[in-house]
């Protein structure tokens, strides 16, 4: 069985917030960087990535995911 393709958002704003959306479902997030690092941050679970030459690159659920502008 094929899995179908997710679409994923994310959606930084000033002042550490964000909007994580994926399939059409969005949660706000607070978010910061520390140096390459990106750290998202909801209801006390924590997902860290890194930001490089403009991609995002996360580890979700065991995957990689890499979201780009």
């Amino acid at each position: 069985m094929e899995e179908a393709e997710k679409t994923m958002t994310l959606e930084l704003k000033s002042g550490g917030k964000a909007v994580f959306t994926s399939d059409g479902e969005g949660e706000t997030v607070d978010w910061k960087v520390e140096g390459e690092k990106l750290v998202l941050s909801a209801e006390g679970e924590t997902l860290e990535g890194t930001i490089k030459d403009g991609i995002i690159t996360l580890d979700f659920d065991g995957e990689s995911i890499q979201l780009k502008k």
